[in-house]
């Protein structure tokens, strides 16, 4: 719930929220597996809400390559950990930022 309220907060302040898909210890890692899982689900959202909610989904694979590519992307700009916020410039933010301040530093 609180991830919820955050991104809402964001939201009303104006700021837009993309998600790239980014498992810190890899693509082949146990929580790579999960992050594939989900992103090969029929219901994408519904599976990653029951991921952070700390469900097991059943194995899943696809041909889908965005996933990799979210992850490649991440490595290349410098991502180590997550959250991670990437601004339009390519300023990366490593951390968790409360959304009034994440606004502030923004100008907004």
């Amino acid at each position: 719930r609180k991830l919820h309220a955050e991104m809402t907060d964001l939201n009303s302040l104006g700021i837009e929220v993309r998600y790239l898909a980014y498992p810190r210890a890899g693509v082949d890692s146990s929580s790579g597996k999960k992050t594939t899982a989900a992103w090969c689900a029929k219901d994408r959202k519904t599976a990653l809400t029951r991921l952070k909610r700390g469900e097991n989904l059943p194995a899943n694979k696809c041909d889908d390559m965005r996933f990799q590519r979210h992850y490649a992307l991440g490595s290349e700009l410098g991502v180590t950990g997550t959250p991670a916020i990437i601004l339009p410039d390519g300023t990366l933010i490593a951390g968790y930022k409360p959304a009034e301040d994440f606004a502030r530093d923004l100008g907004l």
